[in-house]
C-alpha cells in the first residue's frame, strides 16, 4: 500500500532550513522521523476508516433503496482520495444514487423517512448586519479575549505532537 510505514523515506519539515537540519542531533532526527511516522499512521488509519464508512454506507443505502440505488464501481477506492467530483462523475462511480436540485433532495428525504404529505421546512440563514457589510471593504481585526485560568499554559506550536496526560483532565 502506498504510504505504508514500510515504504516511507525520511522526510524533513519543509520549513526546516538545511542549516537548521544539519544542527539536529541523531536523536532529534530520529524523534522527528518517528513523529512523522506516527502522524502518517494516524492519517492512514483515518483514511482507511473513511473508505470503510463509504463502502458500508453505500451498501446500506442500496439495501434501504430496495436495490434501486447505484452500486459502487469496482474501482471506487481508487477515486476515494479526497478529490471533488461533479454530480455526473459521482453518479457514475456509485458514490450517490441520483443527482438533482434541492426539490429532488427534499422529495428523496421525505421518501426515505416515510413522510407523506407536506412538511414544515425550516431554513436557517445568517442575519445581515452592517458590520458584515463593511467587512467586505477592508480588513478587520478579529476580536480577541484573554482568559486567565490561573495556570501558565505553554504555547502550542504547529508541527509538534502533544500528549495530554489523562489525569490532567479529571
Amino acid at each position: 500500500m502506498p504510504g505504508s510505514s514500510s515504504e516511507r523515506e525520511p522526510l524533513l519539515n519543509p520549513r526546516t532550513s538545511p542549516e537548521d537540519a544539519s544542527k539536529l542531533t541523531e536523536e532529534e532526527r530520529a524523534t522527528r522521523l518517528e513523529e512523522k511516522h506516527m502522524v502518517q499512521d494516524l492519517i492512514d488509519e483515518t483514511f482507511n476508516r473513511f473508505k470503510e464508512v463509504v463502502k458500508n454506507g453505500r451498501s446500506n443505502a442500496e439495501k434501504l433503496n430496495g436495490g434501486k440505488g447505484k452500486t459502487l464501481t469496482d474501482k471506487w477506492a481508487d477515486y476515494a482520495d479526497g478529490r471533488v467530483f461533479s454530480g455526473k462523475q459521482a453518479l457514475e462511480l456509485g458514490f450517490v444514487d441520483e443527482t438533482g436540485n434541492f426539490e429532488v433532495a427534499l422529495k428523496r428525504a421525505k421518501a426515505l423517512a416515510g413522510i407523506k404529505g407536506n412538511v414544515n421546512l425550516i431554513e436557517y440563514k445568517q442575519p445581515f448586519d452592517l458590520g458584515s457589510f463593511f467587512r467586505l471593504f477592508g480588513k478587520t481585526e478579529a476580536p480577541t479575549m484573554k482568559v486567565d485560568l490561573g495556570i501558565n499554559i505553554p504555547k502550542l506550536q504547529a508541527g509538534h505532537l502533544y500528549y495530554i496526560f489523562p489525569g490532567v483532565l479529571n
